[in-house]
């Protein structure tokens, strides 16, 4: 019980600290992917979800899950990277 508890802290505090999907580097981010989506050999059933962004002193990379008609895409996702400028 005691583990249960603490696995549950250890992952609201992860879930807590994680982007939002109005983070405006997910923003340019589904906007870079969006006007590529035909060039990638996707059609426009194809979407991206934020799943986290990780900042460091080169820019920041963008890790976006990969969604079908709604259904996320099994071990796909889209990795970015993003710098100032």
């Amino acid at each position: 019980m005691r583990t249960t508890l603490l696995h549950l802290l250890a992952a609201s505090a992860v879930f807590a600290a994680a982007p939002r999907a109005g983070h405006p580097l997910a923003q340019a981010a589904r906007g870079h992917l969006s006007a590529r989506v035909f060039e990638l050999g996707l059609d426009a059933n194809h979407e991206f979800a934020l799943k986290n962004v990780h900042e460091d002193e080169e820019g920041a990379h963008v890790r976006m899950n990969q969604f079908y008609r709604g259904v996320r895409v099994f071990e796909s996702e889209a990795i970015m990277h993003l710098r100032e400028g």
